[in-house]
């Protein structure tokens, strides 16, 4: 009776917003094979749509509440970039940047405990549940380092003339206020570490390639209760 109460009338939420995203953008050509880039975007994450459904799933064997979050807004980012490249012979370049992005509005999990009380916004049910929503959480901001490496072996004899080979490896550090007055140096969803590599033919008839990556271990959801 408590759930048909709770899910007989439809729920109809709106947003709407509009925005603006200027952005310039450098090429020097230091030498013939060395070129220098500088850019300054703005830009936006809009919530995945998924999440923006307005729904509820209880779990009472858990414990536990999903909420959708209509209201969520897109998070809105700038970005700083630097990058020098050095272009090979036949076909290849060695790239190295450093880059910095300012986050407001930064969107991620969020978890706490349901509050005993009238005015929990379950009608004084489910107290001591784990609720897991997405939110809007403050402001974040990363930055770090780049490089990468790609050619196209057109030099070796035979056969070897049509392997690629590419590898490439990101560095950030991250930290934000999730909304809060004290910082924190771990963000959801931002990778530490980053490393890709791979080989690859293509010839007239046949293409393969074979590609490795590693992360680093990372943050995927921060639960309000405990503060990780």
């Amino acid at each position: 009776a408590r759930e048909i109460e709770r899910y007989r009338l439809r729920e109809k939420r709106t947003n709407a917003y509009d925005n603006f995203f200027p952005n310039v953008q450098a090429k020097y050509d230091l030498t013939r094979n060395l070129v220098l880039r500088a850019s300054y975007t703005t830009n936006i994450g809009r919530p995945n749509f998924n999440n923006l459904i307005p729904g509820t799933t209880i779990n009472d064997t858990a414990r536990s509440i999903t909420e959708n979050n209509a209201q969520l807004r897109p998070q809105l980012g700038r970005s700083y970039d630097l990058n020098v490249e050095y272009y090979l012979e036949p076909v290849g370049v060695i790239s190295l940047g450093v880059f910095r992005k300012d986050i407001v509005d930064y969107i991620a999990r969020y978890s706490t405990l349901v509050e005993a009380g009238a005015g929990n916004g379950f009608d004084g049910e489910y107290a001591g549940y784990t609720l897991s929503t997405t939110r809007n959480q403050g402001s974040a901001r990363v930055q770090g380092l780049e490089a990468g490496y790609s050619q196209q072996l057109r030099k070796l004899p035979g056969l070897l003339a049509n392997v690629s080979v590419f590898a490439n490896a990101t560095w950030i550090q991250t930290e934000g206020n999730y909304g809060g007055a004290g910082i924190v140096r771990e963000l959801v969803n931002f990778v530490p570490r980053t490393w890709n590599s791979g080989v690859s033919y293509r010839g007239a008839r046949f293409s393969a390639s074979v590609k490795y990556n590693v992360r680093s271990r990372f943050l995927v959801s921060r639960n309000a209760t405990t503060g990780a």
